[in-house]
């Protein structure tokens, strides 16, 4: 048998892994749930089935694409890649890491809109997550879970590749202060003041952009500077009463504590 002709199953076999591709969890789900969708992230959840949203969660009039989905194992130093065949068996902790892509299906003007998203996984269950949701016109709204305890952080480091390497899909500064608001829960009351400290140079730097709108007459770009405005001094206000509810809370107890220890 000729060279050539002993080549052929080896190059059939590297033919059929390249066209078979990595796992669409979305698929999978579908094939293995048909007719349905799979439901939002809770803490428990399986790998392969919080994983699904990240494809199947819909957007209306809209395309959303998964351009990039990394798993690691976050209990190793340094990461240890986690084949997506091996995510349902792999150990410890670990996080996936995404974008999510969304561009509106009408229109003349379709711009594409990008955030991140990850999902922190311990022994095999969910338990802290980031999904942005896309909505009309690829607006953003994020489920989000702050992660509790020790793994608080595993989601800092992944908040840090991200920022990294893609500064530009991550929470905008009103996206964010409803975010703190799970940080509040968590008692990462640090981490909620400084996105309050966000919010402020946000509006800092928007009143000079309202400035030069009004100077310039457009009525247009003056309207969207102020309803951006508005949604970043509500979700101040609402992130600022939920911090100080808080901390009046925690120092009810300490004042418990200290009356007991009498």
């Amino acid at each position: 048998m000729s060279r050539a002709l002993r080549l052929v199953p080896l190059l059939l076999l590297l033919l059929t892994a390249r066209c078979a591709g990595p796992v669409d969890f979305g698929a999978r789900y579908q094939a293995s749930h048909p007719g349905t969708s799979p439901p939002l992230p809770h803490p428990g959840q399986a790998p392969e089935d919080a994983l699904a949203a990240l494809y199947l969660d819909p957007a209306p009039e809209a395309q959303v694409e998964i351009p990039l989905l990394l798993l690691r194992r976050t209990d190793l130093h340094p990461w240890k890649l986690v084949a997506r065949e091996a995510l349902a068996s792999s150990p410890g902790r670990m996080a996936a890491i995404a974008l999510r892509e969304c561009r509106p299906s009408r229109g003349w003007i379709r711009p594409r809109v990008t955030r991140s998203a990850w999902f922190l996984f311990s022994e095999g269950g969910l338990v802290a997550w980031d999904l942005p949701r896309f909505g009309e016109a690829c607006s953003v709204h994020h489920s989000y879970r702050a992660a509790r305890g020790e793994l608080a952080r595993d989601e800092q480091a992944v908040t840090r590749w991200l920022a990294q390497r893609h500064a530009d899909a991550l929470p905008q500064p009103d996206e964010h202060l409803r975010m703190g608001l799970s940080l509040v829960a968590a008692e990462r009351l640090d981490e909620a003041q400084s996105i309050l400290r966000e919010a402020d140079h946000s509006l800092h730097a928007l009143e000079g952009e309202v400035q030069q709108a009004e100077s310039a007459g457009d009525d247009g770009t003056l309207q969207r500077l102020k309803e951006r405005e508005k949604r970043l001094r509500e979700g101040r206000a609402a992130l600022a009463r939920a911090i100080d509810a808080r901390l009046d809370a925690q120092q009810q107890q300490q004042r418990a504590r200290w009356q007991q220890g009498l």
